[in-house]
């Protein structure tokens, strides 16, 4: 009986010596989700005037508004997703193409964490594409929709210059010039906005914004206080800006440009 025993354990054994037991996932990771262009800094609800919302419950701001353009000297795309809730990812794969180059291009491999990429030194006047690939540990992957965003030259500020201190907000005039020297914009945002970097610079304190709509190309300038401008707010440190817009039918918003900052000191 005992040798019995002994035999039928071997050959179970044996018998299961060629099984795989390990289990093998096949699930791929969960669709990522671009944010689309949720609105600008400035924009309005159009029935409530109310400031939009972001994707984070904020009122609209610089860094929760989606795919957009940024302020600055350079010609950059920003773009943001929904985080990836899968815990067994291993690479973000990011590719880019455009009318002109139509073979998508990998122009970026990021950690999982992440939840942005800023795409940097881009050409104006060019439609850009995107779209990921999510990998998990197995080698399962997923891609999301393609979003897209197309930038346009920025508009030059003249005045006031930057770090200038302004005593009389009567008296302010806000001057550009147009966003190059023969494109067509739709409308120009001149934005005044509060330095909050000592508290949270995420969270931009939207004091003034005027929308001037292109009629002919020239010199602009924009009085403060004679188009709706508070002459009443606090003293301190404050930016402001001007954004160029031009509507994209096929996307259904408004492609453009930011600015430079130009930081102003208020002291009446």
């Amino acid at each position: 009986m005992k040798n019995f025993i002994i035999l039928l354990t071997l050959l179970l054994i044996i018998g299961c010596a060629g099984e795989d037991k390990e289990n093998k996932d096949n699930n791929p990771p969960k669709k990522p989700n671009f944010y689309k262009h949720l609105g600008d800094l400035g924009d309005v609800h159009s029935i409530t005037s109310l400031p939009l919302e972001g994707y984070d419950g904020n009122d609209i701001n610089d860094f929760n508004n989606g795919i957009d353009a940024l302020h600055g000297p350079e010609n950059n795309i920003k773009l943001q997703w929904e985080h990836l809730v899968d815990n067994d990812l291993s690479a973000i794969n990011l590719f880019r193409y455009s009318f002109f180059d139509e073979e998508p291009e990998l122009i970026a491999n990021l950690n999982p964490s992440i939840d942005e990429y800023i795409d940097r030194d881009l050409i104006t006047y060019r439609q850009f594409y995107y779209y990921m690939e999510v990998s998990d540990k197995a080698g399962n992957k997923t891609i999301s929709d393609t979003i897209s965003y197309k930038l346009y030259n920025k508009a030059q500020l003249a005045s006031p210059i930057s770090d200038m201190t302004i005593n009389d907000l009567h008296n302010l005039n806000f001057t550009w010039l147009e966003a190059g020297m023969s494109e067509t914009i739709d409308f120009y945002r001149v934005i005044l906005y509060r330095d909050n970097s000592n508290d949270n610079y995420s969270e931009y304190e939207t004091i003034w914004s005027y929308d001037e709509y292109v009629t002919e190309h020239s010199e602009f300038t924009i009085n403060y206080s004679d188009n709706s401008g508070d002459i009443h707010i606090p003293n301190g440190p404050y930016f402001w800006r001007v954004d160029a817009f031009r509507y994209n039918s096929e996307s259904d918003i408004y492609f453009g440009s930011e600015s430079i900052e130009n930081r102003l000191y208020i002291y009446q």
